[in-house]
């Protein structure tokens, strides 16, 4: 239970943060910060590898989500990536702050709706 209340008060601040600073925009921190949770929590129920979706669409897609659900701006942007990032893991294309801090959604190959171009979502 501690390490729960731990995590909860984590995202908390997190929000809290970015609303301070004016990344995000959303009324309730705490409400909003209590969705990010179930949203990342309940993916371990339903995701199966033998899904349509890879883990790094899942995670992009929820990566966009979360970024709207704290009122972030989601227009894609184009970085110039460091030398020592590696760009093959599933990590590479999660959001990031950029050097100036503001925070990033990656981009969206294939369309508006994150899926590769060819594939549909259900």
């Amino acid at each position: 239970m501690q390490i729960r209340k731990t995590i909860e008060r984590l995202m908390r601040e997190l929000v809290e943060a970015g609303v301070t600073s004016g990344q995000f925009r959303t009324v309730s921190p705490r409400l909003t910060s209590i969705a990010l949770l179930s949203l990342t929590v309940d993916v371990a129920r339903w995701y199966r590898e033998d899904r349509r979706w890879t883990p790094e669409e899942v995670a992009d897609h929820y990566c966009e989500l979360a970024l709207r659900i704290v009122g972030a701006d989601t227009t894609p942007r184009r970085q110039a990536r460091p030398a020592s990032v590696k760009s093959a893991g599933p990590l590479s294309k999660a959001a990031r702050p950029d050097p100036g801090g503001a925070v990033t959604a990656p981009s969206r190959p294939g369309g508006t709706n994150g899926a590769p171009a060819g594939r549909s979502q259900r």
